[in-house]
C-alpha cells in the first residue's frame, strides 16, 4: 500500500509527465532527423549522379567526331579513357561506371560492375534518367543513365553505403534513448521535487497553527500565482476560525452563571422528582400484578 501511495503521488505524477514528454520529443526529434538526412542523401546521390553523367557527356565529345569516319566506335581514345579512370578512380564514392555504344559495344567499363548492363533499355536521347535498381546480389543502386548518340553513358552507386550511415545513425539513437530516459526521470524527479517544495513549507507552517495559537499566518508569497492564492485561502481561513473561538470566548465571559456547578438545593429538588416518579411507577406495576392474579382485588383499588 505504501509503494501505491508514491506511485500516486503528486512529484511521482510529474516526474512520470516530464520523463514522457522528454522521451517523445527525443524520439520525435531523433525520427525528423532521420528522415532529413535519409532525403539530403537521396537528393545529394541524386545531384552527383547527374553531374558525373553530365561530365562524361562532355568528355566524349572529343570522340564524337571520329564517328563519321568509322562504321562502327569500338573503343575510346587512350586520353578519353585516361581522364575517365583517373577521375572515378580518385573520387572518394565507388561509382559505377558503363560506356556503351548505341548498338551495344562496351567502351568503357569501371572494375567494380558486377552486372553485365546497368538499364538495359528505355533511355531517352538527350535526357538523363535517375532509376533505382537492383543487382544480382540484391543490393539497391542508383543508376543515371543518358543517351547521347552514338553513346549510351550509365553511371550508378549502390545504396547500400547510405543505408550503412543511417542504420549507424539509428544504432547512436539507440543507445542514447535509454540515457535520456534515465536524465529525464532523474530530472523530473528533483523539478517535480523544487515545484512542490513551498507546498511543504506552507503544510508545515499550517501544522504549527493551533487551537492557541490562531494568531499565526503562513507567509504570503512575493509571486502572485497559484500557491500565492492557496496561502490567502488558507491565512482568511485561519482569521475566521480565529474570530469565531474569540466570539465564544467573550460569551463565556459574558454569562458567569453558566460556568458554575448547579446549587445543592437544585440537587436535592430533582432526586426528590426522580424518587417521586419512581414510587407512582412501582405502585402501578404492583396493582397490574395483583389484579391479574385476584379479580377480587379490582374495586378495592378503585375505592382506594
Amino acid at each position: 500500500m505504501e509503494i501505491l501511495r508514491k506511485f500516486r503521488s503528486i512529484r511521482f505524477i510529474l516526474t512520470l509527465w516530464y520523463s514522457l514528454i522528454l522521451l517523445a520529443a527525443f524520439i520525435i526529434f531523433g525520427a525528423a532527423v532521420y528522415v532529413y538526412l535519409r532525403a539530403m542523401q537521396d537528393t545529394a546521390l541524386q545531384q552527383d549522379l547527374l553531374e558525373e553523367v553530365d561530365w562524361i557527356s562532355r568528355l566524349v565529345d572529343i570522340d564524337r567526331r571520329r564517328i563519321a569516319a568509322q562504321a562502327e566506335l569500338e573503343a575510346l581514345s587512350d586520353d578519353v579513357e585516361k581522364r575517365i579512370t583517373e577521375h572515378f578512380v580518385l573520387n572518394p564514392r565507388n561509382y559505377i561506371v558503363m560506356l556503351c555504344s548505341s548498338r551495344g559495344t562496351v567502351l568503357y567499363e569501371s572494375g567494380n560492375r558486377r552486372d553485365e548492363s546497368l538499364v538495359k533499355e528505355g533511355i531517352p536521347a538527350q535526357e538523363t534518367i535517375v532509376l533505382t535498381l537492383q543487382d544480382l546480389q540484391g543490393t539497391s543502386m542508383r543508376v543515371a543513365a543518358r543517351r547521347d548518340e552514338p553513346f549510351v553513358i550509365q553511371v550508378a552507386y549502390s545504396q547500400g553505403v547510405v543505408e550503412d550511415v543511417l542504420k549507424h545513425l539509428l544504432s547512436i539513437f539507440a543507445v542514447l534513448t535509454p540515457v535520456v530516459l534515465l536524465v529525464a526521470v532523474a530530472g523530473g524527479w528533483l523539478m517535480a521535487g523544487i515545484v512542490l517544495r513551498p507546498i511543504r513549507e506552507i503544510s508545515e507552517r499550517a501544522r504549527t497553527i493551533t487551537a492557541t495559537s490562531l494568531s499565526g499566518r503562513i507567509t504570503a508569497r512575493s509571486t502572485n500565482d497559484e500557491l500565492g492564492e492557496l496561502v490567502e485561502t488558507i491565512n482568511g481561513m485561519i482569521a475566521r476560525l480565529e474570530k469565531s473561538f474569540r466570539n465564544v470566548r467573550d460569551f463565556s465571559r459574558a454569562s458567569p452563571m453558566s460556568s458554575r456547578p448547579p446549587s445543592r438545593f437544585s440537587r436535592v429538588s430533582r432526586s426528590s422528582r426522580f424518587q417521586g416518579l419512581f414510587l407512582r411507577r412501582s405502585r402501578r406495576s404492583s396493582r397490574r400484578c395483583i389484579s391479574r392474579r385476584h379479580p377480587a382485588f379490582r374495586g378495592l383499588w378503585t375505592i382506594c
